[in-house]
C-alpha cells in the first residue's frame, strides 16, 4: 500500500485529478472522506477537505511528503 501512495504522490497529474474530484464531486468527497472526527486535522469532513485543498500540489509531490508518510505508516504497523 505504501508503494502505491508513493507512486501517486510522485504523479502530479494524479494529485491534480484527485483535488479536482474533491472540489467538483460530492460523491467522490463522500467516498474519500467519510463523516467523522479527524482530530487535529479537522473536526469535520469539510475541515479536512479544506485543509487538503490548501496544500500546494508541489508540497504533496515533494520527497519530504513521501518520507513523512513512510514514517507515519511505520508507526501504524
Amino acid at each position: 500500500m505504501l508503494e502505491k501512495v508513493e507512486s501517486d504522490l510522485s504523479d502530479y497529474s494524479f494529485i491534480k485529478s484527485y483535488r479536482d474530484g474533491l472540489s467538483k464531486s460530492s460523491t467522490f468527497r463522500d467516498q474519500q472522506f467519510p463523516e467523522g472526527d479527524y482530530g487535529s486535522f479537522g473536526r469535520t469532513k469539510k475541515e479536512l477537505i479544506t485543509l487538503f485543498e490548501n496544500i500546494a500540489p508541489s508540497t504533496l509531490a515533494s520527497p519530504n511528503a513521501t518520507e513523512f508518510l513512510k514514517k507515519a505508516f511505520l508507526l501504524l504497523i
